[in-house]
Formats: structure tokens, sequence, C-alpha cells
């Protein structure tokens, strides 16, 4: 049984957690719309992430209802002891606008607009992952992007399996100028990688 003090303890060593993430996927997120905007020849905004935990159960329900009505993709990603996977929510941009981002020139049809938008789902998660992992001195290896269905768990069933397991998220939102383009991304951890983070975070603050 958990005493009184020990409850305490662990309020305040999540609490500094939280503060230390904070930190780090502030700067992350900069990084990532820095590099994302040179990418792209455009300027992106991107908001500082939020930092949670939430049960793999109440992460299927979010995924159940998004995959319904927007654009959803899927990205492993694994290094330096932590693994996890992205979910990016896209709107529907519109196609001619994709191309144009991306400078492809031909013509769109549904096949190319659905490796479009595979391609600006990689360089997103792709961008956000390198600022994460220059923080952390940690190089990640990707997967390719998959897009999901509404019938399609996601990641929660991936990163942690059991509807009482805890999942590390950061989440941040974005826009790229001159285009209707937002976006929302969850960056989720295993339990295990959630370790890997407190000490990295212990050792940075």
């Amino acid at each position: 049984m958990k005493t009184p003090g020990r409850d305490a303890e662990e309020r305040v060593i999540n609490i500094d957690f939280r503060e230390g993430m904070r930190t780090v996927a502030g700067a992350a997120a900069r990084q990532a719309a820095a590099r994302l905007g040179g990418l792209l020849q455009t300027p992106v905004q991107m908001a500082t992430p939020s930092v949670s935990m939430l049960l793999a159960s109440d992460l299927a329900m979010i995924l159940s209802v998004e995959a319904e009505s927007e654009v959803v993709f899927c990205q492993g990603y694994l290094g330096g002891g932590i693994a996890g996977e992205a979910l990016l929510t896209l709107n529907c941009a519109e196609p001619d606008r994709l191309a144009g981002l991306l400078r492809f020139e031909g013509d769109l049809d549904a096949t190319i607009r659905e490796e479009l938008l595979a391609d600006v789902a990689n360089l997103i998660i792709g961008a956000c992952l390198k600022g994460l992992g220059d923080q952390v001195d940690t190089q990640f290896n990707q997967t390719h992007p998959c897009r999901l269905s509404g019938a399609e768990p996601g990641g929660s069933n991936r990163v942690a399996p059991g509807t009482n397991a805890e999942i590390l998220a950061l989440e941040t939102t974005g826009s790229i100028e001159g285009t209707p383009m937002h976006f929302n991304l969850l960056l989720l951890f295993t339990p295990t990688s959630t370790k890997t983070f407190r000490h990295l975070v212990a050792y940075l603050q």
C-alpha cells in the first residue's frame, strides 16, 4: 500500500516530468515548423504540443470517430530505446494545392492524390520526429505512412496492447500558410519508451 508521502512524491515527479516533456516538445515543434517550412518553401505554423497520458481504450474511440470523417495516417518509428506511432489527421486539402506544395507536375488522378497525401504526411511526421530526436540526441527510423479507415484500430493496439495501458502522448496542431491545409499530430509512445523519456528529461533538467 502506498503511503501519503509516497503519493505526494510521485505527484511531484509526474509534474516535473510533464513540464520537462513540454519544454522538450515545444523546442522540437519550433524546429519542426522551421524545417518543414524550408522543405515546402512556405511558412508553417505549429502550436506548442500538449503532454498527456492516454488510455488505449480512449485513444481507440477517438480514432474511430476521426477516421470516418478525416484523412488519418499512421506511421511507426523507433530509435534510441524509444518506440511508438504517429497519428496524423489532415483536412481534405485541394489536390492542386498539394501538387503545388510538392512541386508535382502531371495529371492528378485518385492514385496520385493518395500518394501526395502520403508524401505530405511523411514530411510532417518526419520533421516532428527529427525535431524531437535532436532534443534527446536520438535518430528515429520510420515506417512508410499508412492511411487508416474508420474500421481500423490505429496505433493504440500496437503502442499499448490492453485497454488499461497508459500511453504517453504529445499532441500538436499546425497549418501551412497559403493553403487550406490544417493538421493534428499525435505522437504516441510505448510504456517502456515513457521510462526512457523520464530518464532523458531528468538528465536534461
